[in-house]
């Protein structure tokens, strides 16, 4: 951690100082860049909270994975403080797994969900490989939900504070920084670590994953932004990881991911005027589970820091003046949905799923009701993802854009399973969907034991406007005793 002001620093606000005129048009800008690093990218938060205390408004941000999480949350009018009460809400495992809670899904759906140690999608009798192992619809509802109040930006200098993000173009292996479009994406995007989360689909020509995969620490982003004095936020450890700190498959996997990083990183460090270093020596990506401590340190961090941050704001202030408040772009809470666009279903009947959406077009909805609508439909389990986008066309108007992947009109799925009954048992399911007719889904299920077993099952969603999702579910069991 760096907590004294870097001599390039201390030069150029004396020189500003010597010879600048005092007008807010020429007032320095501050950039401040926060590196990935999972869950530890948590304790950039206690950076915001100081810099906030100290009265230095930062007029740009960058971000890569979770940095990205969180200065999108700052660039989008968030204070330091209402971003970590944001933070420590949040269930942050329960968020990124790839399972979401059993809660969600409808009666007939609920016997069968996490009973198989694996799922094999088919379409078109071949195999559909997933591009990672995590999707998280959790993920992408609460960031619809924190980004509803900026909607209708999509050009991300719009925002409170200029943002910028950077992913990976999983086609070209190249940096992509991402200035505008779906600020969810956008953020989702920068935090698909490679062959865990999944990929985004990004503005309809790019395929994105973990900006950290390239560059980690995007400095360069903010000054090219136009930044004057530079802050560079970063969670990397202060020395290389040694060989038998790479153990596990997961860290040698994620290690080799982000191999092209640490070069670029060093770069960028250069370019930081002030640099801030946090001490997390005893914490990983994945240490969710330690989110309070982590971002504890952030804070203590943050305070060792402030003298500093204050030191540069008093200086600019004496010269410039205080800064201009930042104007908030105007949000709504509830927003009219003019239309429901649903181009990219490939099996599902439109009726069929604006029935088990429950939305009606011209209706206002807030952002909680459209999360509760999302899941009652993804309840059915008849998609693997399930979320939408807001397009605006006017004031408080928005259409409403669907991003559906549907499970494959087929799915294998495997288990082995024992009981004082039948022993070890090999358990395989074969669903169907709309075999026997619309909406419907018909499943055979087989045990391999010394008591082997033989299931039939069809469900039909025979559901009305009142009841969207009720169905009728018939079932045939048969046992074959041994003689």
């Amino acid at each position: 951690m760096n907590s004294t002001l870097s001599l390039s620093l201390l030069c150029f606000l004396f020189t500003i100082s010597l010879h600048a005129q005092p007008s807010l048009n020429n007032r320095p800008k501050i950039g401040l860049t926060l590196s990935g690093g999972g869950a530890k990218g948590l304790a950039h938060i206690g950076i915001l909270k100081a810099l906030d205390s100290a009265g230095l408004q930062v007029d740009y941000i960058t971000g890569t994975s979770m940095g990205a999480v969180v200065a999108s949350l700052y660039a989008a009018g968030y204070s330091g403080d209402t971003i970590s009460k944001i933070a420590e809400k949040i269930d942050w495992n329960g968020l990124l797994l790839s399972r979401p809670p059993m809660n969600l899904f409808i009666m007939e759906q609920k016997s069968e969900y996490g009973r198989y140690a694996v799922e094999i999608p088919f379409a078109n009798g071949r195999i559909k490989a997933p591009t990672g192992i995590l999707e998280s619809e959790e993920l992408w509802l609460k960031f619809n939900e924190l980004f509803y109040p900026v909607y209708n930006v999509h050009d991300f200098d719009s925002l409170p504070r200029g943002f910028r993000c950077v992913a990976t173009d999983v086609v070209t292996g190249e940096a992509v920084v991402l200035s505008q479009g779906s600020l969810p994406s956008a953020v989702r995007a920068s935090m698909s670590i490679p062959t865990i989360f999944t990929a985004v689909d990004y503005n309809d020509s790019l395929r994105l994953i973990d900006g950290g995969v390239i560059r980690n620490f995007p400095v360069r982003d903010v000054k090219e932004m136009g930044a004057d004095i530079i802050i560079g936020s970063t969670v990397a450890p202060f020395t290389q990881a040694k060989a038998k700190d790479v153990a596990s498959p997961m860290q040698i996997l994620l290690n080799v991911a982000f191999f092209r990083d640490h070069e670029y990183s060093r770069q960028d460090i250069e370019l930081c005027d002030y640099l801030i270093r946090h001490p997390l020596s005893g914490y990983s990506t994945g240490s969710f589970s330690s989110s309070d401590s982590i971002m504890a340190i952030g804070d203590r961090t943050g305070a060792l820091n402030y003298p500093s941050f204050k030191k540069i704001a008093d200086s600019l202030n004496r010269i410039y003046g205080p800064p201009l408040a930042r104007k908030l772009p105007p949000s709504a809470d509830r927003i009219t949905i003019r239309r429901i666009i649903t181009d990219s279903l490939k099996y599902i009947q439109r009726p069929f799923l604006m029935r088990m959406l429950g939305l009606q077009e011209g209706q206002a909805y807030s952002a909680t009701e459209l999360e509760t609508s999302m899941r009652q439909a993804f309840g059915t389990r008849y998609f693997t993802r399930l979320f939408y986008r807001l397009e605006p066309v006017g004031p408080g108007v928005a259409d409403l854009r669907l991003v559906a992947e549907e499970f494959a009109p087929a799915t294998l799925k495997l288990a082995i399973h024992y009981n004082s009954f039948s022993k070890i048992m090999l358990i395989g399911n074969l669903t169907k969907r709309d075999m026997i007719g619309r909406n419907s889904m018909t499943g055979i299920t087989f045990g391999l034991s010394e008591n082997p077993r033989l299931r039939f099952e069809h469900t039909a969603v025979l559901g009305s406007a009142r009841f969207p999702l009720a169905s009728v579910t018939e079932r045939s069991r048969y046992f074959i005793l041994n003689p």
